[in-house]
């Protein structure tokens, strides 16, 4: 017969568990970049085996009615404020005064010029023209078209036809944006500074420059 203390302390350990499972459980997010949806065999892909990740899909629970924005930072940011479009969003309250028209940036056949005006936020580094070697880490890799003001940094090129002949349109890009919005103002930058900050001295310079310009240390 079993006693009656180890009896009691058995049903006091099943309650304590039972208590602590029924909490808040403990969910770990897993977000992949530049992958869709499907690049999984768990969706039938033929090629693709997946099968760390199938063995997740089928052990746990899954959501298949959550749509990506094209860029990654929008993505993540939708799913914490869970609104189905961050962009889309922002356009259509009116956060965001204007559509983002997203542009590739860096030239391969056909260069793409990026310049730096003169403006506090580039103090001690080089402006007043193109890009030198001084920006070659943080020159960005994507430019925003379509985008109204005089940017304080921005870029030049032109379309190609798909034979390379004939003329084209020359089209501008702005990387360095401040615009005026309500009751403040936006900043917009296509700038490559988080992954090089304490790493490129320029990056850290730019950042800072742009915190004091914007906290009023500095004037144009």
């Amino acid at each position: 017969m079993m006693n009656p203390l180890v009896l009691s302390a058995a049903c006091l350990a099943l309650c304590c568990c039972s208590f602590a499972f029924a909490g808040k459980p403990n969910i770990l997010l897993i977000i992949t970049d530049d992958q869709g949806y499907g690049d999984l065999s768990i969706h039938g892909n033929p090629h693709l085996q997946t099968p760390h990740i199938d063995r997740l899909g089928h052990s746990g629970v899954r959501f298949d009615r959550f749509y990506v924005n094209s860029f990654c930072a929008p993505t993540r940011t939708a799913l914490w404020l869970q609104l189905p479009s961050v962009t889309n969003r922002l356009v259509t309250t009116g956060a965001f005064p204007f559509t983002p028209n997203r542009q590739p940036a860096r030239g391969n056949w056909i260069p793409v010029n990026h310049y730096v005006r003169p403006h506090p936020v580039f103090d001690g580094l080089p402006m007043g023209g193109f890009m030198a070697e001084a920006y070659q880490n943080v020159i960005p890799r994507f430019t925003l078209r379509d985008v109204p003001g005089a940017p304080l940094s921005g870029c030049v090129s032109w379309d190609h036809n798909k034979d390379y002949t004939g003329p084209t349109e020359v089209w501008h890009g702005s990387n360095l944006l401040v615009m005026p919005h309500g009751r403040g103002r936006l900043v917009l930058s296509t700038f490559n500074l988080i992954e090089h900050l304490g790493a490129d001295p320029v990056a850290d310079k730019l950042l800072l420059n742009l915190c004091r310009w914007l906290g009023g240390e500095t004037k144009p």
